[in-house]
């Protein structure tokens, strides 16, 4: 059985708010859920021992994975605002017209 002096020793309490601190940080990034972040720190917790070349595999494994999302967000951004883009013109002499209108509204007191 797992006595309290095991628990509360400092490694185990260091590593708990490494962990509170990482997600935290995770969970204030804008477009990172939770399981985007597991899913990018997944090979630092998968490494049997904390050898170098384990260490070294799971930081490239790591910048791979940012890579391949980096890349995925940046496409779909781009076809995303490309089709934007592409309809403004229809939406920004509507949006004007009803902006218009609305002064005029404004002015007469409707």
């Amino acid at each position: 059985m797992i006595s309290i002096s095991e628990i509360l020793n400092f490694q185990t309490i260091l590593i708990c708010f490494l962990g509170t601190f990482i997600g935290i940080v995770i969970g204030a990034l804008p477009g990172l859920t939770p399981t985007m972040g597991v899913a990018l720190f997944l090979p630092f917790g998968a490494a049997v021992d904390a050898s170098p070349a384990a260490v070294l595999a799971g930081m490239l494994a790591y910048g791979a994975k940012v890579l391949v999302v980096m890349v995925a967000a940046s496409i779909i951004e781009n076809a995303v605002m490309r089709v934007r883009y592409k309809l403004l013109g229809r939406y920004t002499w509507f949006v004007t017209g009803i902006a218009l209108l609305s002064l005029v509204f404004l002015v007469i007191g409707i």
